[in-house]
């Protein structure tokens, strides 16, 4: 019996941590691609894969949403939501794409999103990308 009450006061106390707290980030642009100094840019017309991840500081990062750029316009407009357990929300935006890399060859662009853009009504805009230039986030060839 005694057991049973200790069991049922952990589950108790437990329950509200597990549920957590709901996070939620939207991520809108334009992805273009100026391989030269040809202006204005020209929208980024082939395949851009958009993916929303959630980094975990323990374990794998957990994809939230992926998408991909609308190929007449260029824009991506994409939005994910997590239920955190104490950890927090800790986002940021991956784009995998092939503007200015080598045949056979994608490029990967990792963008972090501040906090100040993880709540509803909150967008992160990233207009007018130049997928062809070096950014703020992290780039990577894949070949």
């Amino acid at each position: 019996m005694q057991s049973a009450v200790v069991l049922l006061l952990c589950t108790a106390l437990l329950v509200p941590l597990a549920s957590g707290k709901t996070y939620t980030v939207t991520v809108a642009g334009k992805v273009e691609c100026c391989s030269g100094t040809r202006r204005p840019c020209p929208v980024y017309k082939d395949k851009a894969q958009v993916e929303l991840w959630d980094r975990y500081k323990v374990g794998s990062d957990k994809l939230l949403s992926r998408k991909e750029n609308d190929r007449n316009t260029g824009n991506i407009l994409i939005t994910g939501s997590t239920n955190s357990i104490l950890l927090g929300f800790d986002p940021y935006v991956v784009i995998r794409h092939t503007c200015g890399a080598k045949p056979k060859c994608a490029r990967k662009l990792t963008i972090p999103i501040p906090r100040a853009h993880v709540k509803i009504g909150k967008t992160f805009s990233i207009e007018h990308l130049d997928l062809y230039k070096p950014h703020l986030g992290r780039n990577e060839d894949n070949c």
